[in-house]
């Protein structure tokens, strides 16, 4: 009798040390394994167009791309890389840091103007990749690119440039204030977004060509404002007003794959209330909504490079370990500061 109890015994713990662990497992394997073969097939996608070379398309099968997806489009590898250290992930980004590195160099030439300003996804992209792939060329040009922006652009100025883009503003400013975040001008990135803020009527709820995106601002505004620090109470409102949009599947915006991207790393930085129930759902939509192919492909068959690389991004963050809501910041020595900061000086 007393041995059949120890089996028993024996039987139960392994029952509850074991039993559960293939329902977690399950979980966490298909955020894992959407964002594997997520990474997989923008690595195949990669290639030329328009002549840029390691770039993507902005439609999959279109031909068609433009400078401004590259850093973007390449940043999802980078979270696929920190998440899985896989180095095909990590080369891939490289040749699209490269890119952007010849891109810069070419730029300067004869003095950097307004107009060689960089797109503030790049520098995002470049200060991140910088620390991943432990080389510090990628963050010195994210750095020197960055500072044609305050060094021309007032806060408010910059605000003001995107304001007419209606509700769309938010998204903008959001990369702005982050990618400010990622080159340590922190003082620029509040004024950025106490500016944004204030002027919240002029953007909040105001439609565009695309139509109302606010969500979509609220969204990518409450993972910069997490970096920022302050503004609290716009925090909450921006969380709150997620949590009540989302959709019964998971999503938000209908199904967009971009709103609940940045949903996702919006309310991953701030937590907060009822904010774990919305982000197992979105990631069940996301990982259910995965094409065959490896990407997300609306019911109209389009496929947007940039938006695979944005789901990326948010099942990294589903995922434990890392820090992937957090902004990647450049590390510079003290010379370099101070270089960077006499040079910012004689560009006004």
């Amino acid at each position: 009798m007393k041995k059949l109890l120890v089996v028993l015994l024996s039987v139960f713990l392994i029952g509850v040390l074991i039993g559960p662990a293939p329902l977690l497992a399950a979980r966490h394997d298909g955020v894992e394994d959407a964002l594997e073969q997520g990474a997989d097939r923008m690595v195949s996608l990669q290639g030329t167009y328009g002549g840029v070379p390691n770039i993507w398309e902005w439609i999959i099968g279109s031909g068609i791309s433009g400078n401004n997806i590259l850093g973007i489009s390449a940043t999802g590898l980078v979270a696929a890389y920190e998440k899985t250290k896989d180095r095909r992930y990590l080369a891939a980004a490289i040749a699209a840091g490269n890119t952007l590195v010849a891109r810069y160099n070419a730029a300067i030439v004869g003095g950097v103007t307004w107009d060689d300003r960089p797109y503030s996804q790049d520098v995002e992209f470049l200060a991140w990749l910088s620390r991943e792939s432990k080389n510090p060329v990628y963050g010195d040009v994210a750095v020197k690119w960055h500072s044609i922006i305050p060094a021309y652009k007032t806060a408010a100025e910059n605000v003001n440039r995107y304001i007419s883009r209606g509700s769309l503003a938010g998204w903008d400013l959001a990369l702005q204030i982050r990618a400010a975040l990622a080159v340590g001008q922190k003082d620029y990135a509040k004024a950025v977004a106490a500016e944004l803020i204030r002027r919240s009527a002029d953007w909040v709820g105001n439609t565009n060509p695309y139509g109302d995106l606010t969500i979509l601002s609220y969204a990518s505004l409450l993972w910069a404002l997490d970096q920022v620090g302050d503004n609290q109470e716009v925090i909450s409102q921006y969380r709150s007003a997620l949590l009540t949009t989302q959709e019964t599947d998971g999503s938000w915006d209908g199904g967009a794959y971009q709103t609940t991207a940045y949903a996702i790393l919006g309310l991953s930085a701030n937590k907060g209330k009822d904010v774990k129930k919305a982000l197992d759902s979105a990631g069940t939509f996301l990982v259910s909504s995965q094409a065959d192919n490896g990407g997300w492909v609306y019911s109209d068959g389009s496929e947007y490079g940039e938006e695979n690389s944005e789901v990326l991004m948010s099942l990294a963050a589903l995922l434990k370990g890392g820090d992937i809501t957090n902004i990647h910041k450049v590390k510079l020595s003290h010379k370099e500061r101070g270089e960077h900061r006499e040079k910012h000086k004689h560009m006004r």
